[in-house]
């Protein structure tokens, strides 16, 4: 019976070592070791009723009833602790947490403040029996009695064994238990077993509802910090998406008001320059109507002045010497002295009259000219028809195409001239020699009248009365555009010839000059024929050369190819470089066409479609192949010929846009060209 007692008081004392070890009672003696030097100013400060330091043993007491201790143990450690303290008195005052750990198995564990004073203090412990180490090491049993004051006993069941207790066991002078019989066996019965059974169940259940709290608590924590943290992000994202799209809306805002008053400024600009222009336009065309009747004006005035004819010659002296000069261009101050030069001699009566009487004359020299050119003209129709027959459908033939329309359509003088020359050009490279005279009869009729009223008109000029009586107004020089011209038709007509050789020998001259040219055509048609035939023969044998040159150089060579990406960066950096055309609004007309250089835009035109304004948001470089007579387009998935360095890609609906291809270094670039706009789109060597 006594050797059952005093195993039973040996299991009552393992159970206690083991809760006192492992953490199953409020208190847990820790000894610290390889603290580093920081760890000593804050225990001092933070954990000073922790730490008993006596010996150079630093001792911390881990105790529970002290608000911001807790320790437990799990599965992969047989002890985690924390200690929580505040920094300061005050109630909001900043924390500082001490963390102990030892794993399963292990006898040195570490402790450590993870924080920035975290390299400032760390170490290693060891969980210590209270009793032995300190008694050992000089510990008075007066505070070892102090430090284990609230630790929970065991107590064992003295109503059941209390006699059992007396009479098998012994204490000796030592304090430690001596079995007296071999029959403590005996003694300890079923019941006794029993209750010490169930209180080592209840123990263990009490301590797993405490883990399972405990692991509960620290998940739960987890969690909140997962969520907290999850939040925290949502929230930071949030702002700095909120405060991208901000910043993203401020510099579209203002990048938008720069473009508008970019566009408002080069709207204006171009305004004024319109205006400018059409100022500048409207002083041109007034200079130029007025200079048309200057030079009739200031000679009709000399010869007035010089005949003695009745006017203040001090005023018009004044006027006369701040006329505008001919051969000099006008501005308004030379339009305006001739205005007032012109206002002030048509308030003088014989002087409009004188005006009128002169006017008459140049026009009948007008007429008589202009009757001339038209009877060259006449004579010469036939054989116009005549070259346009004979060489349908070549440049000759479309030439004098233009020139038979003018002359059913032309009047004035100027124009007849050039007709007139236009056509003796043409005669001459069809070589076909033109008719100077119509049928005898009329052309000398027509020759002798012609010679009559240019000596009375010469002669007219030449001895004018000054008689003037009637008012009249200036006469506009745009419903007198031929009488404005009379000078340089009484010019002509001064150094003209009698006619006579063209009287006598003109119709015999026209005869032979028609058997002669009928001659040359036919000789001219057979020399053609012949050469078309040798010269169909000889680019029949260069072009089979040509083909073998360029099949055996396409078999050594190969048909390879160079790929290049549409360098849209490097042209809205220099548009104005990539802007040929110098109009209103050319540089933002060659940004917006080169849109269509563009992997959006051409899958729109692959489909047929025209792309909206927000797919225009989207602009990625298109790639390109580029042999030696074709350019593959990836995007488009189509191919372009090159002729004579030329392209023709296909636009939207259906249209076509032409380029022109530059080589320039290992680049090339697309020149467009569209009415008065011209664009450079630059294309970047890749391989």
């Amino acid at each position: 019976m006594k050797l059952f007692e005093y195993i039973f008081i040996v299991f009552i004392l393992f159970l206690s070592l083991v809760s006192k070890t492992y953490g199953l009672e409020n208190n847990i003696n820790l000894q610290l070791k390889n603290a580093t030097p920081g760890c000593e100013f804050l225990f001092k400060s933070y954990f000073p009723k922790f730490l008993n330091t006596k010996n150079n043993l630093k001792i911390f007491k881990l105790d529970k009833s002290i608000s911001g201790v807790s320790y437990s143990k799990t599965e992969d450690l047989d002890l985690t602790a924390q200690i929580t303290v505040k920094k300061g008195k005050a109630a909001n005052s900043p924390t500082l947490t001490l963390f102990f750990a030892l794993e399963k198995n292990k006898k040195i564990g570490n402790f450590i403040i993870p924080d920035a004073r975290q390299k400032l203090c760390r170490g290693n412990f060891s969980i210590i029996d209270s009793q032995t180490i300190m008694v050992n090491k000089g510990i008075s049993k007066s505070d070892l009695s102090k430090q284990n004051r609230k630790e929970p006993q065991i107590k064992i069941p003295n109503n059941i064994f209390k006699k059992t207790i007396e009479e098998g066991v012994a204490k000796t002078k030592d304090g430690t238990v001596q079995l007296l019989d071999q029959t403590v066996k005996k003694i300890i019965d079923e019941k006794g077993i029993k209750l010490i059974e169930e209180k080592r169940k209840r123990i263990e259940e009490e301590q797993k509802k405490i883990r399972e709290k405990q692991k509960a608590r620290r998940i739960a924590e987890e969690k909140k910090k997962i969520i907290e943290k999850q939040k925290a992000k949502k929230l930071a994202e949030a702002k700095a998406k909120k405060r991208a799209e901000q910043k993203a809306k401020k510099l579209a805002e203002a990048k938008a008001k720069k473009i508008a008053e970019e566009k408002a400024k080069k709207l204006a600009e171009a305004k004024a320059k319109k205006i400018a222009e059409e100022k500048i336009k409207k002083i041109k065309s007034k200079s130029r109507d007025y200079k048309l009747i200057a030079k009739d004006l200031y000679n009709d005035i000399d010869i007035f002045v010089k005949s003695g004819a009745e006017i203040d010659l001090l005023k018009l002296a004044d006027f006369y010497s701040i006329r505008p000069e001919l051969n000099k261009t006008w501005n308004l101050t030379d339009i305006k002295n001739f205005e007032n030069l012109n206002n002030f001699m048509i308030k003088n009566k014989d002087f409009v009259e004188f005006q009128l009487n002169q006017n008459q004359k140049r026009q009948k020299l007008l007429n008589i000219k202009l009757q001339k050119i038209n009877n060259f003209l006449d004579a010469n129709k036939p054989l116009l028809k005549k070259i346009i027959r004979d060489n349908f459908g070549t440049k000759i033939s479309k030439e004098g195409v233009n020139l038979l329309e003018l002359i059913e359509t032309s009047n004035d003088l100027n124009s007849m001239k050039k007709i007139k020359s236009n056509l003796e050009n043409l005669l001459k490279v069809a070589n076909v020699s033109p008719i100077y005279s119509n049928e005898k009869n009329e052309t000398v009729k027509s020759s002798e009248t012609s010679k009559e009223q240019t000596s009375e008109i010469k002669s007219e000029i030449k001895n004018n009365n000054m008689e003037a009586s009637q008012e009249t107004k200036m006469i506009e020089p745009k419903n007198n555009e031929k009488i404005n011209q009379e000078l340089e038709v009484k010019a002509e007509i001064e150094n003209e010839d009698s006619g006579f050789f063209e009287i006598i020998f003109g119709s015999i001259i026209d005869f032979f000059a028609y058997i002669f040219n009928l001659i040359a055509d036919v000789f001219v048609s057979i020399f053609n024929f012949i050469g078309y035939v040798f010269g169909g023969i000889f680019n029949f044998i260069a072009d089979i050369f040509v083909g073998i040159f360029n099949f055996v150089t396409s078999i050594f060579t190969g048909d390879k190819s160079q790929t290049y990406v549409f360098n849209g960066s490097e042209m809205e950096k220099n548009l104005k470089k990539y802007t040929l055309s110098r109009g209103p609004m050319d540089e933002f007309s060659c940004a917006m066409t080169g849109l269509i250089f563009s992997k959006e835009v051409l899958m729109k035109i692959k489909s047929n479609e025209t792309p909206n304004i927000n797919e225009l948001k989207g602009t990625t470089p298109t790639t390109i192949e580029v042999f030696k007579d074709k350019i593959v387009w990836r995007d488009l998935d189509e191919e372009t010929k090159i002729n004579n360095n030329k392209i023709v890609l296909k636009g939207v609906k259906n249209s076509s846009i032409q380029f022109e291809l530059i080589t320039i270094d290992d680049n090339i670039n697309l020149k467009f060209k569209e009415k008065k706009l011209t664009c450079l789109f630059p294309f970047k060597k890749v391989s």
